[in-house]
């Protein structure tokens, strides 16, 4: 089972002052946000519904609200990365799965379920910092191509921002990390830009597919910015 779920739906009612959730999906990875207090001190907000709506860029969830992550791409599989902004006064972030007896009413029936997945998230720091960038890349491939774009880093800040890292995360039919910077510290300073231009050997074996290439900037092995494409290798 991937992390977007199974389709079938599910209508999952509130309890103890969280949320409850509808999508017609289930068995998807959720998560939700809190702030100190205990989630019963206060009502549960209304559940969000995302049939036919799990594509978003963007997602921002208030306070013990469910939420869809899924795969955390725009489509199934592949896509954008999408974001989730945490709402103001959160201090925890849980990540699990939204079950119920037949996926509907009141929450339960974990005790029949078993497996993981294991993934990773990125963070940005508060206030200004580095935005990534990829273009020129084309939308396919063939298998014994070469696939050229051109990767930035830019700084639209007040001061300069550094960083000392920058991968490929290359995703789909086949996984690759192919680092593009490791070493000393790189400074960009205010209102500038740094480009390079990167040319990826597509192996004439590759499975064929869409791949999300992702460029992830990095400072101290904590991702800052990030930027992310699909290509079909034909």
């Amino acid at each position: 089972m991937a992390p977007d779920g199974l389709l079938g739906g599910c209508n999952i009612r509130e309890w103890d002052g969280v949320s409850g959730i509808k999508h017609n999906y289930r068995m998807f990875l959720a998560g939700m946000f809190l702030d100190d207090s205990y989630p019963s001190d206060s009502a549960a907000p209304v559940a969000l519904d995302f049939t036919g709506a799990a594509d978003f860029a963007e997602l921002r969830p208030g306070l013990k609200q469910l939420f869809f992550i899924g795969d955390g791409l725009t489509g199934e599989g592949s896509g954008e990365v999408q974001r989730f902004v945490p709402p103001a006064g959160a201090t925890r972030l849980y990540i699990g799965f939204a079950d119920a007896a037949s996926f509907s009413g009141n929450p339960g029936w974990y005790n029949d379920n078993t497996g993981s997945f294991s993934g990773y998230m990125t963070t940005e720091q508060g206030g200004c910092e580095l935005l990534a960038d990829v273009s020129g890349h084309p939308s396919s491939i063939s298998r014994g191509q070469t696939l050229r774009f051109t990767a930035y880093a830019s700084n639209r800040c007040d001061e300069g921002l550094t960083f000392d890292g920058a991968d490929l995360r290359i995703t789909g039919p086949a996984n690759l990390v192919k680092p593009l910077y490791s070493g000393g510290s790189i400074e960009v300073a205010p209102g500038a830009q740094l480009s390079a231009p990167v040319a990826l050997p597509v192996p004439s074996g590759a499975p064929l597919g869409t791949y999300n290439v992702a460029l992830e900037v990095s400072r101290d092995g904590v991702v800052v910015a990030t930027d992310a494409f699909d290509v079909d290798v034909q």
